[in-house]
């Protein structure tokens, strides 16, 4: 099969019709979901990986007593390879040919919407494996063994989401320290859960009161304070997992790095008369700070 640019027709597809590009990138940015960029730190990359050496310790402001008080890098990097993905479509020459510009529009548009939710797919799809993709600690996302100052600290419980293991992971999520043993401040803004513990959590969150089996207590969410965020990929053996999420800052759970954002090519086949638009794209996601997150596997 020969793929070749030929002066009988015209060379480039999107050199002649420069709109097309314009439109798959203005229909990309229009299209990508926000929520997903709450759970995900954004970062460039300039290479086929990059290496995260986060921190040992989250850093705190100290009393001068005489000496800088500094928090050290890990000994080991965390590493994230960027990977190639592409899409397309194709369209038969005299389609190109005697389109109004409508049909290829559209076309169009639906490759732009694919290419600017794929990396939200995959920054929600993290959630899934949070219990098995190794982050910068050493252990999964979800763990009951991240090392801390020489002991280990869980941020997981095993049952199904009601309001006692919500409870439950309420109260370790604000429990979590810094190696000097000083309460990080962290507390939950949003419960994830899937299809199946809708109905669930949208009792938890609206309940006046919630009980942990022996104890009834108000419940603080009667002010917002932990929102619900559906993950549509939490389904099938994902099912049951929920997980409590801190989205008030710049850190979070979940990686995102951008090696190239998706872009537009086309391809002439002179042979079989056809044009094939393709958007390629490179970034990869990965786990980020367990100190972000709480989860179940049940």
């Amino acid at each position: 099969m020969a793929v070749t640019n030929t002066a009988a027709w015209i060379s480039s597809v999107t050199e002649a019709n420069p709109g097309y590009r314009a439109l798959f990138f203005e229909e990309m940015q229009r299209l990508i979901p926000e929520e997903w960029m709450s759970l995900a730190m954004e970062f460039d990359s300039n290479g086929a990986e990059e290496v995260y050496e986060w921190l040992n310790d989250l850093p705190e402001m100290q009393a001068f007593t005489g000496a800088m008080n500094y928090s050290d890098m890990r000994a080991e990097g965390f590493v994230l390879k960027n990977t190639t993905y592409t899409g397309g479509i194709k369209l038969a020459r005299a389609t190109y040919d005697d389109d109004k510009t409508g049909v290829i529009k559209a076309r169009i548009t639906s490759l732009a919407r694919a290419a600017a939710r794929h990396k939200g797919k995959l920054v929600l799809k993290q959630f899934t494996s949070a219990f098995a993709d190794v982050g910068y600690d050493g252990v999964a996302l979800c763990s009951a063994n991240h090392p801390v100052s020489g002991g280990v600290v869980s941020n997981t419980v095993a049952g199904a989401l009601d309001a006692a293991t919500y409870n439950t992971g309420v109260a370790a999520f604000q429990a979590f320290t810094n190696y000097g043993g000083e309460p990080l401040g962290f507390s939950p803004t949003h419960l994830m859960y899937g299809p199946s513990n809708r109905a669930t959590a949208m009792g938890i969150l609206k309940a006046d009161y919630i009980s942990d089996g022996t104890t009834t207590i108000s419940n603080i969410n009667n002010d917002g304070a932990v929102l619900p965020f559906y993950n549509p990929f939490l389904v099938g053996t994902y099912a049951a997992h929920w997980f409590l999420l801190d989205l008030s800052e710049d850190l979070k759970p979940v990686i995102c790095q951008t090696r190239q954002d998706a872009e537009l090519n086309d391809i002439i086949d002179s042979e079989l008369l056809e044009v094939r638009f393709n958007a390629n794209a490179r970034h990869a996601v990965g786990p980020g700070l367990w100190q972000k997150v709480y989860g179940s596997s049940a």
